[in-house]
């Protein structure tokens, strides 16, 4: 179906800002500073959705120091590239990856989490530990404490979600039945000197949040010689988006992050949108949360909030609303997120799309597929919780209306 301009200028917008935030460039970065500094052996752990895009920015700066690498990322995270696979087989260096559950952890995430603990153990009190820490961390890797069980912890896992919890509380309990937690990976480390790289995927004030990324295994009191670096983080993703939309002529006014319930927020984001003067643009990054019943069908948060913008929408200026996840996968949806307009209402009685059923099911991903206006990405490897953009075009130029006339409305998106 043919798009919008605004429709067109939101996905376009998006794609180029992630490729704008890079990850691995960011890592690269930050090692070769780190690098200089480092003494003795060296042990690297990766963890999470980005966990190889950081890891190839990282290897850069192997050396014969380096003694091994753990990896251990959800299954639909990016894998350990060739480059990164060649440069440790060269240098001798041991690398295992494990392929782990999300967001409930797995057989793999447990054996991640016990290769982690043996590397980390073996850094020795002259030794250096190198974390690359990313969203998706809490499940990846996991020490169950002893008497839990894999089965109980999945359990618990299982219950804490579907709580409708912040995700800061989320994180912050996991530490009762998995001894990485809250410090737990800093504790195995010992004497060994540390080092935490972070991709922030949590809203709130930095020096908070980054201690709470992937339930905080690093963190607690620096000691002597440690260090912290954050690569990106929710402000990295929104500054990226709103740049790219104001490369394209838009006035962009940045937001603060948008969390909790996704239906109140829907309301707020669309009678935003309707104040929207034309050629403007408002931007944001959060993370809403939706209490999933047993019962639903398929869709994600990002999903949901913009067929819910899109049913509380009443403006009929050209506007467009663009609701997505940075790492590519929003919940169970096999998409990203969504795209909507003020048209979207009309759009679903043409094609027989039922919204407000939709969203009662929470079978958000179909109705979007009816319509066209799903966010397609693929896995990015950048994790740095969603994002929220809404535009209102421009006037038309002089001459634009006529020819627009003489070709009739655009249709769908």
């Amino acid at each position: 179906m043919n798009q919008t301009p605004a429709v067109r200028d939101l996905r376009d917008a998006f794609r180029a800002a992630l490729r704008a935030i890079d990850l691995r460039t960011r890592t690269a970065h930050l090692m070769t500073r780190l690098h200089r500094s480092l003494r003795g052996p060296v042990v690297v752990v990766a963890i999470g959705k980005s966990a190889a895009p950081m890891l190839d920015g990282a290897i850069a700066s192997l050396t014969r120091d380096w003694r091994c690498v753990v990896v251990a990322r959800p299954r639909r995270a990016a894998s350990v590239s060739d480059r990164v696979l060649g440069s440790c087989a060269r240098a001798g260096v041991t690398l295992d990856e494990f392929i782990a559950g999300h967001p409930i952890p797995d057989a793999q995430s447990v054996a991640a989490g016990r290769a982690i603990e043996r590397a980390v153990r073996s850094a020795g009190r002259r030794g250096n530990v190198v974390v690359l820490l990313s969203g998706g961390a809490s499940a990846a890797a996991c020490v169950p404490r002893p008497g839990w069980t894999l089965a109980a912890v999945r359990s618990r896992t299982r219950a804490l979600i579907a709580s409708d919890r912040p995700i800061t509380r989320i994180n912050a309990a996991r530490a009762e039945f998995d001894a990485l937690k809250s410090g737990g990976l800093r504790r195995m480390a010992r004497d060994a000197r540390l080092h935490t790289i972070v991709a922030i995927d949590i809203v709130g004030r930095e020096p908070v949040t980054r201690s709470i990324v992937g339930s905080g295994p690093t963190a607690g009191a620096p000691r002597r010689g440690d260090t912290w670096a954050v690569v990106a983080s929710p402000v990295t993703a929104r500054d990226a988006l709103a740049d790219e939309l104001a490369a394209r002529g838009y006035r962009v006014r940045r937001g603060r992050a948008i969390t909790g319930p996704c239906e109140p927020n829907a309301r707020k984001l669309a009678q935003r949108v309707g104040r929207l003067k034309p050629g403007e643009a408002f931007v944001a990054s959060g993370e809403v949360t939706v209490r999933v019943p047993a019962n639903a069908g398929r869709g994600g948060r990002c999903g949901r909030l913009a067929l819910a913008v899109a049913s509380a929408l009443e403006t009929r200026h050209a506007v467009a609303i663009l609701c997505g996840a940075t790492d590519g996968v929003d919940g169970e949806s096999g998409h990203a997120g969504g795209v909507v307009d003020e048209r979207t209402r009309d759009r679903a009685r043409r094609k027989g799309v039922d919204v407000t059923a939709a969203l009662a099911r929470y079978d958000d991903a179909s109705a979007h597929e009816a319509m066209g206006t799903s966010l397609n990405v693929g896995p990015t490897g950048i994790n740095l919780v969603d994002l929220y953009a809404a535009v209102r075009a421009p006037p038309a130029k002089p001459g634009e209306v006529k020819r627009r006339a003489s070709r009739g409305a655009i249709r769908g998106d």
